[in-house]
């Protein structure tokens, strides 16, 4: 199974957003493929977009995070539906990885899946 190689170090950027102070490697697919996503050193995120009203039942900050910065990476450089796909997959797979329930990570999965058709 896919994973992350370390722990990730941020700082607040500003209002809300967050600057990794190293960078954080992932590993695609089964352990020792050797397709690694790395998301850079200075890379900004706002780790999970949840709207206000959902927040009761998914914090913006949890064990979601390194999954959520792995989709924000992903889909700030994807150019097709193709390459959102794979980010929308990636994270659902990052979830259950850093041990979200895999009821919420579907969910949130579906989520961010149906809202990328709303863009």
């Amino acid at each position: 199974m896919s994973k992350f190689t370390k722990a990730v170090l941020i700082c607040d950027l500003i209002h809300e957003r967050f600057v990794l102070k190293q960078a954080v490697i992932w590993e695609v697919g089964t352990l020792g493929s050797g397709e690694l996503i790395t998301i850079p050193v200075g890379f900004d995120t706002d780790f999970a977009s949840i709207p206000w009203w959902l927040q009761w039942y998914i914090g913006r900050f949890g064990r979601h995070n390194l999954a959520a910065l792995l989709h924000d990476y992903l889909y700030r450089f994807a150019k097709n539906k193709q390459d959102k796909g794979f980010a929308d997959k990636e994270f659902y797979t990052a979830m259950l990885v850093t041990g979200v329930e895999p009821s919420k990570a579907k969910r949130m999965y579906q989520a961010v899946k149906y809202l990328a058709n709303c863009r």
